[in-house]
């Protein structure tokens, strides 16, 4: 009867004692070198997995176990501190930054030329810079050679007026955005796809109907245009081409820096199409010459977190001639010696956009978009003159419940 009671007292003793380790907590606080408080360090007993981390204000609390006597204390950044808990409160422990260098990390990747967007229900295909790297040369058009999604073609060879066509349509069944502005409407209808290929940092393709936000012209699909902007562009840039047609274009642009908040940017195009073509010797010209040109600047105004505005002008000019190969347009006129046609197109545009934010609305921004153009068209086809003035003015509201600054 002894030895059980005692055997009982022991087993008594033993459990008595591990319930009051159980219940022995060691608190403390951790800090940096500049006694700041770190929050979410580990801190775990050592050869152990019991462990916890410190919270926001760096206290922490663990319980005590008879696995170990030490704490160890590691953290990102810091050096791995053991500390001896031999009371309950073992004060603050102060982290060390770690010291150890690594040799810089630079990643690389190449983007892709052209690109799906996962992000729209529509099937969207974007042609990047990389694309529009690939033609030295010439306008929008040009850039959808590269691309599957739509076909150039021209309404017919006299006057050589170029146009796209998606899904077996072509014409105004497809809609031209520049920055989700119609470009390509009324009498500048032509002048759509005469924007140059340098001027472009991306250009979307959507096939199929879509919003009618922004117009009412997307039945097959729409061609959105993005401009480079002027602080996150090349300073300067140039370019010449010229073909075996005696085809010539020139292309440059030049950003400025006026400021830490005001940037702008001016692009010059001009063209001229000088040869002569009649390569199946029918008496007509294959494609018609003329010379084109276009001027665009830009300002950006970008106070982060307030207000933003980009705002600029762009005029266009294109002036073609075609007909029969003998033709001369001061000489024939007006006549009938020879046939010929002959189409000016002039566009004068301002455009503007401004993005803002009310203080106390929270993480709502707002949006107006305006665009006002003026275009004038004077054309002969034959005896027949046609004239033609048209004034557009376009304005979009937007807002956004989330935070895009």
């Amino acid at each position: 009867m002894i030895r059980k009671g005692f055997l009982l007292q022991i087993i008594f003793m033993y459990l008595f004692a591990g319930n009051m380790f159980a219940q022995i907590k060691i608190e403390g606080k951790i800090v940096d070198k500049t006694d700041k408080p770190l929050p979410f360090v580990n801190v775990y007993w050592k050869g152990t997995t019991i462990g916890t981390t410190s919270l926001y204000n760096g206290h922490f609390t663990i319980n005590k176990t008879e696995k170990s006597d030490t704490l160890i204390f590691s953290f990102i950044g810091y050096q791995t501190k053991y500390v001896f808990a031999n009371r309950n409160n073992i004060g603050t422990v102060k982290l060390k930054d770690d010291m150890m260098s690594i040799e810089e990390v630079v990643v690389t990747s190449r983007r892709k030329a052209e690109e799906i967007s996962k992000l729209t229900p529509r099937k969207t295909e974007k042609l990047t810079s990389a694309s529009l790297e690939r033609l030295p040369c010439c306008h929008l058009a040009a850039t959808f050679e590269n691309t599957l999604s739509v076909d150039k073609t021209y309404t017919d060879a006299v006057t050589g007026t170029e146009e796209i066509k998606m899904l077996g349509l072509a014409g105004v069944y497809t809609q031209i955005l520049s920055e989700e502005v119609p470009v390509a409407r009324g009498l500048s209808a032509s002048l759509g796809l005469h924007v140059p290929g340098p001027y472009l940092k991306s250009v979307s393709i959507s096939k199929g109907i879509g919003s009618v936000i922004s117009g009412y012209e997307g039945i097959t699909g729409q061609v959105q245009m993005f401009l480079k902007q002027p602080d996150n562009s090349e300073n300067f840039f140039a370019n010449l081409y010229m073909n075996s047609f005696l085809s010539t274009d020139i292309n440059l642009y030049k950003g400025f820096e006026i400021s830490d908040k005001w940037n702008s940017m001016l692009f010059v195009h001009g063209s001229l199409h000088s040869g002569e073509i009649d390569n199946n010797n029918d008496g007509f010209l294959d494609m018609p010459t003329g010379k084109a040109g276009n001027i665009t600047q830009t300002f950006k105004y970008d106070n982060k977190g307030k207000y933003r505005h980009q705002f600029g002008y762009r005029l266009t000019y294109k002036d073609d001639y075609g007909g029969e190969s003998e033709f001369d347009k001061n000489r024939d006129r007006g006549t009938t010696n020879f046939y010929g046609v002959g189409i000016i197109n002039k566009r004068y545009e301002l455009f503007s956009n401004q993005m803002f934010r009310i203080k106390w609305i929270k993480d709502v921004t707002f949006g107006v978009k305006t665009n006002y153009a003026y275009a004038e068209n004077s054309s002969f086809f034959g005896l027949k003159d046609y004239t033609g003035r048209g004034m557009e003015f376009w304005r979009k509201y937007i807002t956004q419940s989330y935070n895009i600054w």
